[in-house]
C-alpha cells in the first residue's frame, strides 16, 4: 500500500491544485495566514449565505467583515463590552452581534462602521443570537440568565420573552 502523502515540513502532498478560487471553493492557506486584524481574542465568526463575507468579533468590542475574494477587511464598533456572537441574516448583507453589555446590535455589512439598530432589554449578558431561516425580520437572543427574546429587527421591538425555569418555560 502506498502512502497518500509524505510527512515533511510541507502540506503540498495534501493540497489538490485548482486553477481558480471558484474551482477551489475555499480560501487558500496563504490567504488564511494573512487574515490578521486584531491581537485580541476572537469569540465568534459567521459566513454570510453566499460565502463571500466572514464576520468575526470578540474581546476588542469590534466586528470585522472580511471580503474573502479580495482580502479586504472593514470594522465597526458600538458595543461597550466583549462581543459574544455574530450572525448574518439569511441571504442578506445585514448581520447582528450580541455582547456582554446586554445588547444586540444590527449592522449592514456594506457600511459596518456604525450599527443601524440597537436592541436593548436583556437584564443579563447576551450570549447568543440567531435569525429565523425564513422569517427574515425575526431574531432570537439568549442571555446568561436563561431568558430568550424574539425581536422584530425592523421595528426594534421585543415580540416575545421566554424564561426557562426549572420544571418548564414561562412566557
Amino acid at each position: 500500500m502506498s502512502p497518500v502523502a509524505s510527512v515533511q515540513n510541507t502540506i503540498a502532498g495534501f493540497v489538490v491544485p485548482a486553477r481558480t478560487r471558484a474551482e477551489r471553493g475555499v480560501i487558500s492557506f496563504k490567504e488564511v495566514c494573512h487574515l490578521h486584524a486584531t491581537k485580541n481574542k476572537l469569540l465568534c465568526c459567521h459566513f454570510n449565505s453566499q460565502g463571500e463575507l466572514l464576520a468575526t468579533a470578540g474581546h476588542d468590542r469590534k466586528v470585522y467583515i472580511w471580503e474573502l475574494e479580495n482580502n479586504n477587511v472593514n470594522s465597526g464598533e458600538g458595543h461597550t463590552h466583549h462581543i459574544t456572537d455574530v450572525r448574518f441574516r439569511p441571504n442578506s448583507m445585514v448581520f447582528a452581534t450580541s455582547s456582554l453589555d446586554r445588547t444586540v446590535k444590527i449592522w449592514d455589512a456594506a457600511k459596518p462602521s456604525h450599527h443601524i439598530q440597537n436592541l436593548a432589554g436583556h437584564a443579563e449578558q447576551v450570549m447568543s443570537i440567531d435569525f429565523h431561516p425564513t422569517k427574515v425580520g425575526l431574531l432570537s437572543s439568549c442571555d446568561s440568565n436563561d431568558e430568550i427574546r424574539l425581536w422584530d429587527v425592523n421595528s426594534g421591538d421585543c415580540k416575545l420573552m421566554l424564561k426557562f425555569l426549572e420544571g418548564g418555560i414561562q412566557s
